[in-house]
């Protein structure tokens, strides 16, 4: 299987994050596309994104805004995890979800 992952901080989700999604998903001829809204970016440290509030509402507009793209999930691990998101912490869990 064909996994591509789309993380950031999606603040705010708009139609240019959905284009550049199709356009992975047709190009590189990924089975799924695992969509990650990042908790706390470390390059937007301002505290701003920490607010709890705000993260569940951005996460319900990252859900909205890929609702209806075919192979795309969107993932909270980053969020649940908390803290400041580190992408490579969560390919190395990918991966290890993804042997192979």
């Amino acid at each position: 299987m064909k996994i591509g992952i789309y993380g950031g901080s999606f603040n705010p989700v708009h139609l240019g994050h959905v284009g550049i999604a199709k356009r992975a998903i047709a190009d590189l001829a990924l089975d799924k596309l695992i969509v990650i809204p990042a908790n706390v970016s470390p390059f937007k440290v301002s505290g701003a994104e920490a607010r709890t509030h705000e993260i569940w509402e951005r996460v319900e507009m990252v859900k909205a805004a890929f609702r209806d793209l075919e192979k795309t999930v969107v993932d909270l691990r980053e969020i649940e995890r908390g803290g400041t998101s580190y992408a490579i912490d969560t390919v190395r869990q990918i991966a290890a979800e993804n042997p192979g």
